[in-house]
């Protein structure tokens, strides 16, 4: 059985972020890849393996063969190489896709506020659980199901036809938000859509909010700024992930600078301020034969982690930058990334090797 051990990590864009799916025939041209199930956005664990992969490509502290002989202990051997015997085995670190977790939404109260919603935290708490990174969770999210009730939603309107009510758009509803913390906005505005503030007499709100806000202070999820953060209906939140996305136009100019006929296309990106959360997972060397390096040698999970995120480390904080998804010569995909360095860590048996 293979024991690993488990770093949660938080992944915040800077710049706009496209990871597409191939084209469409849709609205979009170039959309980005979302989960089957949910729709939701997320980074695929293939590509942020490849761009911490690249980082090793031009080590300054590791001689040669010392870092092309990491690089292989951590992802395995280059697919290019020569199949051989030192070469056939696999890699000893799992990075995982990185789930959303806040979604940034213009408003008119700020510039804008980041949104979440019971279900993301639900799942949030269960990967925690899960990966044995518990004390990373929300303790309050069951009581966040309280928002997805229909009647936090309805506005108490007059000599307003029942079935009328039962009929109404989602765009026609009027949505409730816990702000954490709370402040002095009884209603704002997240794109076009009004949405109330939960009162106490309706929803026991304060308890929630004080342990939202000790979550968030007390972990490295990338926020600066609680006021921005408001909790949403599953809902309201499922159509933001949706449709609140930035959609660029591209042309293609030829040598005299003009439009190319039909060269018009669109491409879909997530906007800055994105906040998402994966797992790196680590086990100890899988490589056939081990030379005697001058650096540590990967004994277990914890080590293979420690020299992956030393790699990522700026200035000495548990943080560090990659560029993911396309378009990277036009600036985007740059993506900050924080991590807990001596809590949160997990182990766990892999669930492959289990039975």
């Amino acid at each position: 059985m293979t024991e690993y051990s488990f770093k949660t990590i938080i992944y915040r864009n800077i710049t706009p972020l496209h990871i597409g799916c191939g084209q469409d025939i849709g609205l979009v041209d170039n959309p980005i890849i979302r989960e089957r199930t949910t729709q939701f956005p997320f980074i695929p664990g293939s590509g942020i393996r490849g761009a911490l992969r690249v980082l090793f490509d031009e080590d300054k502290v590791f001689q040669e063969e010392v870092r092309k002989a990491l690089q292989k202990e951590l992802f395995g051997p280059d697919p290019n190489e020569e199949k051989d015997e030192e070469n056939e085995h696999s890699g000893c670190v799992s990075i995982h896709d990185a789930k959303i977790l806040f979604f940034p939404v213009r408003t008119d109260k700020d510039i804008f506020h980041w949104i979440t919603s019971p279900y993301v935290i639900k799942r949030f708490n269960r990967d925690m659980d899960f990966f044995k990174c518990a004390d990373l969770g929300f303790s309050g999210a069951e009581d966040l199901k309280k928002l997805n009730d229909s009647s936090l939603k309805k506005e108490e309107k007059n000599n307003v036809d029942e079935k009328e009510n039962h009929e109404e758009n989602y765009d026609q509803k009027e949505e409730s938000f816990i702000a954490v913390p709370t402040h002095s906005h009884e209603e704002l505005f997240l794109e076009e859509f009004p949405f109330k503030r939960i009162s106490d007499d309706k929803l026991n709100t304060s308890e929630l909010r004080n342990n939202f806000m000790k979550w968030l202070n007390g972990k490295k999820f990338g926020i600066d700024d609680l006021k921005k953060v408001l909790i949403i209906s599953d809902q309201a939140f499922d159509y933001f992930a949706r449709n609140a996305t930035m959609v660029m136009q591209h042309n293609r100019l030829t040598s005299a600078k003009t439009v190319e006929s039909g060269a018009l296309f669109s491409v879909e990106a997530l906007p800055p301020e994105t906040i998402f959360y994966g797992i790196f997972g680590g086990t100890k060397s899988r490589a056939y034969k081990k030379k005697s390096y001058n650096r540590e040698e990967i004994k277990n999970g914890k080590i293979a982690l420690k020299l992956l995120l030393n790699k990522l480390k700026q200035q000495n904080k548990a943080e560090g930058a990659l560029c993911l998804g396309g378009d990277e010569s036009t600036g985007l995909g740059v993506t900050r990334l924080f991590w807990l360095d001596e809590q949160g860590e997990g182990n766990a048996k892999s669930s492959a090797d289990q039975g």
